[in-house]
């Protein structure tokens, strides 16, 4: 998921933990959450 530019790289979501969203930081954390 690392082309719509609204996903960062998961590597680096894996590293900080949870998703860094560019809209919602929110939303990025519960998809997150189902993700992992």
């Amino acid at each position: 998921m690392t082309g719509t530019g609204k996903w960062i790289v998961h590597n680096d979501a894996d590293r900080q933990g949870p998703w860094r969203f560019s809209d919602e930081p929110r939303s990025v954390t519960r998809k997150s959450n189902m993700h992992s």
